[in-house]
Formats: C-alpha cells, sequence, structure tokens
C-alpha cells in the first residue's frame, strides 16, 4: 500500500463562480480564479516546495457505423500550464497552505458538454501538481470544472444582422433569394426563413413552383481519425403550391416558413440525471485520483469521476444537448437546407450555415448584457498586462500556517491541546 501523502487539497469554498469573464469572449478577461487550500492531514507538518497548475481538456466520440460496430477516439489537450507557487529556496515545515492562483482561458479552450445522441463528450480538468517535503516527492490532484462558451449569442455584433443570399437553379431557369433575421438562434427560438422563388427570362412561362422543404440539419466531423462525416435532418418545414399558386413568371412566389427549436433536442429528465445535474450537485468536484489511475499531469489515463450511484458530473445544465461546437476533436455544425421543387424544370438543393446557442432566449438576453458590463468593468490597462502582473494585481500574497502560531493552529480548526504534535481537530475533540 502506496504512503498517502501528510495533507488533503481542495479548493476553497465561496459563493462566487470559479470562472471569471465569459470564454471564447478574450475582452472579458476569461480566467479562472481561486484559492487552493492545503491543510495538514492529522496535525503533522510538512513542506511545500512547489505547486503547478493545468488545464487539461478530455474529448471523446463514438460514432456508429452499422447497427453493431462503431468507432472511438479520445484525445486529451493541455490548455494552459504555470508554476503558481515556487518555495524551493526556503523551504520550512508548515500545517497548512491557501495559494491564490489565477489562471487564463485562451480561445482554444472547449465548452464542457454530452450528447449522447451523437456519443461526445468534452471535460475539461483543473489540475494540480505538488512537489512535498525533502525527498521531492510528488503529489497529483484533479478538479473537474464546467467551462461554458458565449461566442455564439444572437446578440453579439457578428451574429445580429440579417443573413441575405441568394441561388440559382441548376439550369438556370430560376432563382430562389432568402433572408433569415440572425445569424445565430438559441435553444428555444423561431427561425423564420423568407424565401422568394422567381423565373430567369421569358423563356420559362411553362415554370411553376411545387413545393418548398426547408430542414434544420446537424452534422458531426471528427478530425484527423479518418471518421466519415455524420448528418441528420432534425426538423423541417414544408411549404405546397397548386396550379396558379405556384406560377414563377413576373415576380414570381414568396412565402415565410418557420422551424421551431423548441421541439428540436429537449434533453429527457434521464439525460439530465444520467449527467449528474441533480439540485444538490457541486458544479466543482473536490475529487482526489491516484496518479497510477489518472491524472492530466502524469499518465493521460481516463477514469470516470462519479458521485452517488456513480452518477458523473462537471456539466453544466444546458450542455447535455445539442448545439454548435467548434475545434478540438470534433465540431458540431448546423445549417438550413433549402429543397425547391419545380415542374418543367430542375429541382435545386441548397445549404446556408447558421449558428445554435446552448441558452435560451431569456438566459441569452441577460447573459450578453452581464458581457457588456463586464467589458466595462475590465481596465483596459488590465488587457496589456503580462499574466504575472495580473496574477499580482488581482490576488492576495499566500497564507502560511505556521507549525510555531497557536492562532494558525486554531484557525485550522485543530485542539490547542495538541500544539506540536500529532494533533486532532476541535471536531473530532467534541465527538
Amino acid at each position: 500500500m502506496s504512503k498517502s501523502e501528510p495533507f488533503h487539497v481542495h479548493l476553497k469554498a465561496s459563493n462566487q463562480n470559479l470562472v471569471y469573464g465569459y470564454p471564447g469572449l478574450s475582452d472579458t478577461l476569461p480566467r479562472i480564479m481561486s484559492v487552493l487550500e492545503i491543510r495538514t492531514r492529522d496535525g503533522s507538518p510538512f513542506t511545500i516546495v512547489s505547486i503547478h497548475a493545468e488545464i487539461n481538456t478530455k474529448q471523446s466520440v463514438s460514432v456508429s457505423e452499422t447497427i453493431f460496430t462503431s468507432k472511438e477516439a479520445e484525445k486529451t489537450t493541455q490548455v494552459f500550464s504555470r508554476l503558481v507557487y515556487n518555495n524551493s529556496t526556503m523551504v520550512k515545515p508548515i500545517l497548512g497552505l491557501d495559494v491564490p492562483f489565477l489562471i487564463p482561458l485562451p480561445s482554444t479552450i472547449q465548452t464542457s458538454v454530452k450528447n449522447e445522441a451523437w456519443g461526445f463528450r468534452t471535460d475539461n480538468y483543473l489540475s494540480f501538481k505538488l512537489v512535498y517535503n525533502k525527498a521531492r516527492e510528488v503529489s497529483y490532484w484533479d478538479f473537474l470544472v464546467p467551462i461554458k462558451r458565449y461566442d455564439t449569442l444572437p446578440a453579439l455584433p457578428v451574429f445580429a444582422k440579417p443573413i441575405v443570399g441568394s441561388f440559382a437553379s441548376w439550369d438556370g431557369k430560376y432563382n430562389v433569394e432568402y433572408s433569415i433575421p440572425y445569424q445565430s438562434f438559441s435553444i428555444d427560438d423561431e427561425i423564420i426563413v423568407y424565401i422568394r422563388v422567381a423565373a430567369i427570362g421569358s423563356g420559362s412561362s411553362k415554370l411553376k413552383l411545387r413545393r418548398i422543404q426547408l430542414e434544420l440539419r446537424e452534422a458531426v466531423e471528427v478530425y484527423q481519425t479518418g471518421f466519415p462525416i455524420k448528418q441528420k435532418t432534425v426538423i423541417t418545414a414544408l411549404k405546397e403550391f397548386d396550379g396558379e399558386a405556384g406560377r414563377l413568371q413576373g415576380s414570381g412566389v414568396s412565402c415565410k416558413l418557420q422551424l421551431n427549436l423548441e421541439r428540436y433536442d429537449m434533453p429527457s429528465e434521464k439525460q439530465i440525471n444520467n449527467a449528474g445535474l441533480t439540485a444538490t450537485a457541486s458544479p466543482i468536484m473536490n475529487q482526489r485520483l491516484s496518479p497510477n489511475s489518472y491524472s492530466p499531469l502524469n499518465s493521460m489515463t481516463r477514469v470516470n469521476t462519479t458521485i452517488k450511484d456513480n452518477v458523473p458530473i462537471g456539466l453544466p445544465s444546458t450542455h447535455i444537448r445539442s448545439f454548435s461546437i467548434e475545434g478540438g476533436l470534433f465540431s458540431l455544425r448546423h445549417s438550413l437546407n433549402f429543397k425547391i421543387k419545380v415542374s418543367r424544370g430542375k429541382d435545386s438543393v441548397y445549404s446556408q450555415d447558421i449558428y445554435i446557442c446552448p441558452f435560451k432566449t431569456s438566459d441569452a438576453d441577460l447573459i450578453y448584457r452581464a458581457v457588456q458590463s463586464e467589458r466595462l468593468k475590465v481596465p483596459e490597462r488590465y488587457r496589456k498586462m503580462t499574466l504575472s502582473q495580473l496574477s499580482e494585481t488581482m490576488l492576495q500574497k499566500p497564507i502560511i500556517y505556521d507549525t510555531n502560531s497557536v492562532q494558525d493552529w486554531e484557525k485550522l480548526g485543530l485542539s490547542k491541546r495538541t500544539l506540536g504534535g500529532t494533533g486532532k481537530y476541535l471536531s473530532h475533540v467534541l465527538e
């Protein structure tokens, strides 16, 4: 049996978010800020030489090839790495240590997500490597951190303008014009598309429109694995035209089609429970994982972090459904497919890319206002600072709990009567 560390490690309990700013929007300075608390296990002193922190993203996907077979792939990416504490020149025994830390979340950070329909999942780990005692022993500690990206909010200027496009039929006999009010949509939105189909020239007098079919399609692409791109239609709207109502001469035929996203991929209660999204589930898992079983800083081998009833955690409640995801091991993209059926001419198919945001309309509006507020709160000088300068500005100094301090001994909840030896916590004394 391996010797356990003389301390335990956890993130400081707080009513504040662990993630500050808005990942995916760099001008809000997205970052993880917290305090790593290291405490003596039983009152015995120890020394901490250094602490190294990393953000690692673990992605996995399983794509069905046939009814009986599937292809699987996994990828772990180190997103960021830095030394958050270094005391190698003046190591002395201590009872505890509080280390404030700041880790920026770069634009490449992936959103935490689980999609049962497509068989993919992304988890983000905050990992610490502690070097301790004179023998320079190493201890690994890992925490699941739910990460949400906000770069598909419909109100963002890049998406708030309409899509206006057109395409001609393959035989050149008619033209299709369309307009869509926005480029990104919330999960409870209604996608409204205005379409006009008109003949080109005077040689198409007998051309008539029979049907316009509008489809919302999603496609999963897995990178550098040889996986085929998988696609499916998730919502369809249809408009049919009879006789003279479909005549395309002159001003042509205009119509409006709507796709209600509330019908699209609503997670069931079972999915929510399987994702560990119960009312009492903590968004951060203070989970001790053995270096021999899992650590992004060590073996990169997957371990299923669980709570009661083996329910996996670490996922935002909004992120167990289909929404647009780009990059990493896989992407999930959305598009509107136009299918035009005519008589006395060639049918046409055309595709227009759009984005589906994981938030409801009311939530997305509130989030965007919060984003605007955050942008105003972040001083311009912060954006020009180095990481070290930013850490010095935003963080307090580490707090050391001294072995010879009665006050520090009692702060840790240790019995005053055991000062200087292997102690008992006050809670144990009371019991």
